[in-house]
């Protein structure tokens, strides 16, 4: 029986690794999976830290790997793709081996540049608002937030609302407001034009939290292979919404080219 492939699993803003939970039966057929979670961290420099350790402390030194990123979880994939392709180039096959990047609601900037013409964003005001109201009311902003998460068609469903409310109740404010932060200024645009993994986008159709234009311009920008697959009327969680729907996306793309048939 051949051992299976690693794969990192970056969650977004606010949650911790239960919100794999829903695909996670599916994902560990074919992978070894490792969550990560975004506790205990309180300055942004923390973050690219904290991934870059824990993959080192489950990925084997020439052992290949995939990593998939949610939202915040998918800025700090391009930063890791980008510096194990880099560390690829100066230590050969000794350094670890990224086989594939799959990135859902993924960008490279979260905030709108109205300097460079880059509006696929938030505003940075709206979320400096948000860190504001985290200080008075937490469970509210929270709230409100995860709420956000789903389309107009899919909030009929308040199950989908219940899988994530408990999510942001472990993180401490200024975890939460540090997070928040790093949204604000991670700007992963440069790297996009250097990287060569394989990507796999999965987009949501209806996604209020990442627009569909900060996808496709993250594929545009994409120097490897990418395939950027878009779920119809699918808000910011389509793993959690339509997982059916995502699984199949994702087993066509990935597995395909994990064993070796694309």
């Amino acid at each position: 029986m051949s051992k299976k492939e690693k794969l990192i699993l970056l969650p977004g803003w606010a949650m911790d690794s239960s919100v794999w939970n829903t695909i996670a039966p599916f994902l560990s057929e074919k992978f070894d999976l490792c969550p990560f979670h975004w506790q205990g961290l309180y300055n942004i420099d923390d973050y690219f830290r904290a991934v870059t350790t824990f993959i080192e402390k489950n990925v084997s030194h020439q052992e290949s790997f995939s990593l998939l990123g949610w939202s915040l979880g998918s800025l700090l994939a391009i930063q890791v793709a980008y510096d194990l392709q880099e560390c690829k180039e100066r230590q050969g096959p000794q350094a670890l081996q990224l086989n594939q990047l799959i990135l859902v609601s993924g960008t490279s900037r979260f905030t709108r540049d109205r300097k460079s013409n880059y509006l696929h964003g938030w505003s940075p005001l709206a979320i400096e608002k948000m860190k504001r109201a985290l200080l008075e009311d937490k469970e509210k902003t929270l709230h409100n937030f995860y709420t956000s998460i789903f389309s107009e068609q899919e909030k009929s469903n308040q199950n989908f609302y219940y899988s994530l409310a408990n999510h942001g109740s472990s993180y401490e404010t200024k975890t939460l407001i540090t997070g928040l932060d790093y949204l604000i200024q991670s700007d992963c645009r440069k790297e996009l034009t250097a990287l060569k993994t394989p990507l796999l986008l999965i987009q949501g159709e209806a996604d209020s939290i990442v627009p569909l234009g900060a996808s496709e311009y993250l594929a545009s920008q994409w120097q490897g292979p990418v395939n950027l697959q878009i779920l119809k009327g699918a808000g910011h969680a389509p793993f959690i919404t339509q997982p059916e729907s995502f699984m199949e996306l994702f087993y066509s793309s990935v597995i395909s080219r994990k064993e070796g048939k694309a």
